[in-house]
C-alpha cells in the first residue's frame, strides 16, 4: 500500500540545555531569519515554537514515541473510516489510502532523515526506533487483505467518481499490495511481515555501523597508504 520514502531543530537552550557540539549541530538548532529566501518543509520561521521541524514534542529526543503513537491513532481513525457503511458516499476511498499513506511517511521521513544525520545519539537511537516500528505497522497493512480487497472494489464501486490521477495513484497502491505478496495465504504472510522486519532491522544495523568510524592499525594498512 505504500512505501516508506527524509527533514532541522530549534530548541531554546534553557529547555533543553542543548549543548553544541559543532557547526552541524547549530545547523540543527536555529530557525531561518524573517528574511531568508531559504524554505524549510515544516518549519515557520514566524512561529515561536521551537523543536525538530517546529514540531513542539521534538523538542525533546523522546517526542518521537509520542508522533508514532499519534500517528497511528489517526491511522487507525482513516481504517475504520474506510470500512464504515457510509464511507463511498462521504469520499473517495483512494482519498483516505492517501491520507494513511501520508500518516506514516510524515512521521517515517522524518525519522529516517534525523536517524542518519542528528549531531546527538539520543536523537539517532530513538528516530532510529520508531522509524522501525513505522516500517512494522507498513507491512502489517500491505499484508492486510481486508484492506487490498476494499481498495481494488474501489475501482469498479467509484468508477465514475474517479479522475485518471485518482485511478493512477490506486493502481500503485495495489501494486504495492501485490508485492507484499497479499496474494500468499495467511500464515506466508504472516511469515513475509516477520522476514521483512529482520530486513529492517538488519538495514538499520547496518547505516548506523557504516557512520561509524573503524579504527586500523597502521601496521595493517598498504604500504601506500601508510602516509595518506
Amino acid at each position: 500500500m505504500l512505501r516508506l520514502l527524509s527533514r532541522k531543530i530549534f530548541c531554546p537552550a534553557n529547555e533543553l540545555k542543548v549543548r553544541l557540539k559543532s557547526q552541524l549541530s547549530a545547523a540543527f538548532n536555529q530557525i531561518p531569519a524573517k528574511h531568508s529566501r531559504i524554505k524549510i518543509p515544516f518549519v515557520s520561521s514566524s512561529s515561536s515554537s521551537s523543536g525538530l521541524f517546529g514540531k513542539k514534542e521534538l523538542c525533546s529526543y523522546e517526542g518521537f514515541y509520542e508522533l508514532e503513537k499519534e500517528a497511528e491513532g489517526r491511522v487507525n481513525s482513516l481504517i475504520a473510516e474506510a470500512f464504515s457503511e457510509d464511507c463511498g458516499s462521504k469520499r473517495k476511498m483512494v482519498e483516505i489510502f492517501d491520507d494513511i499513506s501520508n500518516e506514516l511517511c510524515c512521521v517515517a521521513d522524518l525519522a529516517e532523515f534525523v536517524r542518519t544525520s542528528h549531531p546527538d545519539d539520543n536523537y539517532r537511537q530513538s528516530a532510529n526506533l520508531i522509524f522501525g516500528q513505522i516500517s512494522q505497522i507498513v507491512e502489517k497493512l500491505n499484508t492486510n487483505l481486508e484492506l487490498y480487497v476494499k481498495l481494488k472494489e474501489s475501482l469498479d464501486r467509484e468508477k465514475s467518481r474517479l479522475d485518471e490521477c485518482d485511478s493512477r495513484v490506486c493502481r500503485l497502491f495495489l501494486a504495492d499490495f501485490e508485492q507484499s505478496g497479499i496474494h500468499l495465504d495467511r500464515s506466508s504472510r504472516s511469515k513475509f511481515v516477520a522476514i521483512n522486519d529482520q530486513l529492517v532491522n538488519l538495514l538499520m544495523k547496518f547505516q548506523i555501523n557504516s557512520q561509524q568510524p573503524s579504527l586500523i592499525n597502521v601496521s595493517d594498512l598498504d604500504p601506500k597508504y601508510k602516509d595518506v
